[in-house]
């Protein structure tokens, strides 16, 4: 044998370890990628499943002020020795309302309650002046079918409007409006979430783009003073569309959060921020 040589020997002992080493190194990797996997998958799960549990209370909360606001309308109309043939009536559930709405308004959380006859005149107003249009009104005389509404100015409210029938013909329609912000609170009570109300505005065309892309205004949300700033970024860098139905997660400063759009009304959609540090 040359000097300087060098020959490597294994028993079959050595070999056996080694090729146990690999086969358990492998099936080690393949486990560890597999687990990997199935908690990825389980995590995506269940960040869908609280993604519809956030919707569905939403909504829920959203039938259950509508089911308030009606339930006040059928109060109203069971006052009974409604009159229908005077020209200028003085009715008997309007005057209960004149003499008790400061403790209907705090007991049923109404912000405005309106009277129209069946020509779709307001006859009589209470609270605050918000009904911006009765054509509406007019849509659910004509339909006999009550009506369910989201509009927003500064703030948003919820409007039902009621027909009102006596002796099987609608003889006027009551409009009953209370606030979002009730909705809201409850909402965030309720998941420890973030909420806000988004109200499609028209197209725009953004960067010379001849596709044109919904335009939104927010009208309302929960922790403003946090969340304004998430939105101004997104509506500034992303298209709202993106997020329809569809969660995306965004990271801003040094808070992640989890974004979602989704209809509560056929007139208003809602973005759901969550945050997390």
């Amino acid at each position: 044998m040359t000097m300087g040589q060098h020959h490597f020997f294994f028993s079959l002992r050595w070999k056996l370890a080694i090729l146990f080493g690999c086969v358990f190194l492998i099936l080690h990797s393949v486990f560890s990628y597999v687990m990997y996997l199935e908690a990825k998958e389980n995590f995506a799960a269940e960040r869908r499943n609280v993604e519809t549990s956030h919707i569905n209370v939403a909504k829920a909360l959203m039938e259950d002020s509508y089911a308030i606001l009606e339930q006040f309308a059928e109060l109203l109309s069971l006052i009974d020795d409604f009159p229908v043939h005077e020209k200028h009536p003085q009715h008997q559930v309007l005057t209960a309302l004149d003499e008790n709405w400061p403790q209907w308004q705090l007991s049923w959380g109404m912000e405005n309650v309106a009277y129209f006859d069946k020509q779709s005149v307001r006859v009589r107003n209470w609270g605050s002046e918000l009904i911006t249009s009765d054509a509406p009104v007019k849509q659910v005389l004509q339909n006999e079918a009550p009506a369910h509404l989201v509009f927003c100015s500064d703030s948003c409210f919820l409007q039902a409007i009621i027909p009102l029938k006596r002796k099987s013909e609608t003889v006027g329609a009551f409009s009953v409006i209370r606030s979002l912000a009730d909705v809201l609170i409850k909402y965030q009570r309720a998941t420890a979430a973030d909420i806000g109300v988004l109200i499609a505005q028209g197209m725009d065309a953004k960067n010379g783009s001849a596709a044109s892309q919904p335009v939104f205004k927010l009208s309302g949300m929960t922790a403003p003073e946090k969340n304004k700033p998430v939105f101004d970024y997104i509506a500034s860098q992303h298209a709202l569309t993106k997020f329809f139905g569809h969660s995306k997660t965004l990271e801003l400063g040094d808070s992640v959060y989890e974004i979602i759009v989704f209809p509560i009304h056929s007139s208003a959609k809602t973005c759901l921020p969550n945050s997390y540090k």
